[in-house]
């Protein structure tokens, strides 16, 4: 019984460590991408990641626009272990699409490498 602790703690220990959230590191950063599509009065975004890297749902993208405005992109389309977006997140803004720009923030993982980190893209 003890081993099955210990043995489901660690595992929690592992997926926490998969972000550290006292680390941002902007280097050599892939490029995230912002897909908009005009909707109603507004725009539908997505925040897509480049091949090869997975977004984290531990941390969910953030987009500070230059208003002010935070937004903020979610699914429920999630891996089994609930960690990574399985489709790009979204989100609805109030605003034409040539209006949106800001600061994106939001988590990465590599496959390659098994590393996840904190991003921060203009757009």
């Amino acid at each position: 019984m003890r081993s099955i602790r210990i043995a489901i703690l660690l595992a929690s220990l592992a997926g926490a460590a998969c972000l550290r959230p006292d680390l941002e590191d902007d280097g050599g950063v892939p490029a995230l991408v912002v897909e908009r599509t005009a909707e109603g009065d507004g725009t539908r975004l997505h925040v897509v990641a480049p091949e090869g890297i997975k977004l984290s749902a531990a941390v969910k993208p953030v987009l500070t626009l230059e208003s002010g405005t935070v937004v903020r992109f979610d699914t429920t389309a999630v891996s089994a272990d609930s960690l990574y977006y399985t489709a790009p997140p979204g989100a609805w803004v109030a605003a034409p699409e040539a209006e949106i720009r800001g600061v994106l923030k939001a988590g990465i993982c590599d496959y390659e490498t098994a590393t996840c980190r904190r991003v921060t893209v203009e757009i």
